[in-house]
């Protein structure tokens, strides 16, 4: 087989404009849908990250929220606003335990009022302005933080009033280990690949928590910052996508699932193609050249595979059943025509032999007896010559008669209207039937000289079966001429028979006759059609088209 007989193979074709397109539309959907996904996925895992920050930087607002409701308290209390200044040490001592790191008092101008002991941070200029600049800017409360080389100290400051138009800026310091920072991973449970920093507003880290590379990482890496609650500080936190995003939503284990069925669907395809499909279909074309070599039986057995296929292997064995019961028919037919030719050659043999070859035996007796007595009795010899004469012209109708039985003369010396007529009259008169002739339609011409012979052929055949079979008295022919061809009607008052519904078993009944004329009406386009029942007479109407269509008048 041919590289280009491979390419127009089922098998191929199937593999192309089937399972290959599906494939091909598949994973195109698939990608699509993966990329919406994927979109999706990123939109989801960014949330989560963002609820991971959120909930951070709540749980450290949280913390100091607390802390600055200690330093509320605090400036709550009736003694801090009835003393002085002066007297202030010992009372900021006792609520020294909420505040590690120290308490310490400024007036508006920034003047150190008091501190105690620890808080040594008080002393520094850099401190006392960035609490004051945050005060003077009209915010209720200020959260900062002091670094310092051990622990930094997370610095609360409270505005109070001092008098009408005057505060006092108290302020309390704990180390940022106080707030517990370290408990946020393990409060949260972020993941065991994520990082947590936590900054102030110049970038400064407050706290930082790193976590090892996950090992699954594909590069992607998913950020998101939040600002503190009540302090300067941003919480951010990295992460890997695959620490996020669960492994069963993986983009790229999707696109190996997706890659995978689209396989198995082609190759699932395929094999149905195969085994419902090509295997049948190449033993339904063995079965077909099986048929062609003469075994009609080959497509008995099924062959498998799709309804369709088992559909053409019914018809395909339907078709040889037919096949091999119209050679039969065909076979019967062919004999029975050579067993018409031979009793047709025998009939004109005993005819020759019995009227022909008698009477011209007769003849030369008679001119023997002539020659004999032509010289004694001369009036004798001339009686016998004039009583040959009847003789001869009865030699001389005996051969017309059987040479127009072997060729219709009348048909190409006088027309074929007047040559039908000639036929009906010499049949009535040799089998005593009254055979009426009718002759209709306003297209009357001359026809194509093959159906001209087949219409003589067909009406002549139809006569002799109604003198021979149908005991019949009475028949009637009928020509009808249309644009396209002529309609012969034949009808006897005979004993009729049981048409059979398949015209194929008209060989099998014996009807020659009738399925020769139905072969000349197929031969020129045309049909038979037979009605009859037994005892109710006959009726054969007959359709030849003409081929030809001379448009010369027929004659007579």
């Amino acid at each position: 087989m041919s590289s280009i007989a491979r390419l127009r193979s089922l098998r191929v074709q199937l593999l192309l404009w089937i399972a290959l397109p599906v494939a091909i539309i598949l994973f195109a959907l698939s990608l699509t849908e993966l990329r919406s996904h994927e979109r999706a996925m990123a939109r989801l895992v960014q949330e989560r990250a963002d609820n991971w920050t959120q909930a951070a930087a709540a749980f450290i607002g949280m913390r100091l929220d607390r802390e600055r409701d200690r330093l509320l308290q605090l400036t709550a209390v009736p003694f801090f606003h009835t003393r002085s200044p002066a007297t202030w040490s010992q009372f900021l001592a006792d609520f020294q335990d909420g505040f590690p790191a120290g308490l310490a008092v400024w007036n508006r101008s920034g003047q150190l009022l008091t501190r105690t002991e620890a808080a040594s941070w008080a002393d520094a200029p850099a401190v006392r302005d960035r609490l004051t600049t945050r005060i003077q800017a009209g915010e209720p409360g200020s959260i900062t933080w002091w670094p310092t080389p051990d622990d930094p100290h997370l610095i609360l400051a409270i505005a109070t009033p001092a008098t009408d138009d005057d505060f006092w800026l108290v302020a309390g310091a704990l180390p940022v280990s106080a707030l517990n920072l370290a408990e946020i991973p393990q409060i949260l449970s972020p993941g065991d690949y994520v990082t947590l920093e936590i900054a102030d507003e110049t970038g400064t880290p407050v706290f930082s928590l790193a976590r090892p590379n996950d090992p699954s990482d594909t590069g992607k890496i998913v950020q998101s910052t939040v600002q503190v609650p009540l302090a300067p500080w941003q919480v951010t936190l990295q992460a890997s996508w695959a620490e996020l995003a669960p492994p069963v939503l993986r983009f790229e284990n999707l696109v190996f699932l997706v890659v995978a069925a689209a396989a198995a669907i082609s190759l699932g395809s395929a094999y149905f193609g195969l085994r419902n499909i090509v295997y049948p279909l190449r033993r339904l074309n063995k079965m077909a050249i099986s048929i062609g070599w003469g075994d009609f039986d080959a497509a008995e057995a099924p062959v498998g595979g799709v309804q369709e296929i088992e559909d053409l292997r019914l018809a395909l064995d339907d078709m040889a059943r037919r096949l091999r019961q119209y050679q039969q028919e065909f076979r019967s037919y062919i004999g029975a025509i050579t067993m018409g030719q031979e009793e047709e050659r025998r009939r004109l043999a005993r005819e020759l032999h019995d009227g022909t070859v008698q009477m011209l035996i007769a003849l030369n007796q008679q001119a023997e007896l002539i020659e004999r007595g032509l010289p004694h009795q001369p009036e004798e010899a001339l009686l016998r010559v004039k009583e040959l004469r009847p003789w001869i012209t009865a030699t001389l109708a005996e051969l017309r008669r059987q040479i127009h039985a072997l060729r219709p003369l009348y048909l190409e010396d006088l027309g074929f209207i007047p040559a039908l007529e000639m036929l009906v009259r010499q049949v009535g008169e040799r089998h005593h039937l009254v055979v009426d002739f009718e002759v209709s339609g306003t297209e009357r011409r001359r026809l194509d000289p093959a159906v001209e012979i087949s219409a003589y052929r067909i009406i002549q055949e139809a006569l002799q079966n109604v003198a021979a079979h149908a005991h019949a008295t009475w028949a009637h022919v009928e020509l009808v001429f249309d644009p396209d061809g002529i309609t012969i009607r034949i009808e006897d008052n005979g004993r009729g028979f049981e048409v059979p519904v398949n015209p194929s078993r008209l060989a099998q009944q014996g009807h020659l006759g009738l399925l020769g004329i139905r072969e000349r009406a197929q031969l020129h386009g045309g049909w038979l059609r037979l009605h009859s029942e037994p005892g109710q007479g006959t009726a054969l109407t007959v359709r030849l088209l003409d081929q030809a269509g001379d448009a010369s008048p027929a004659a007579g």
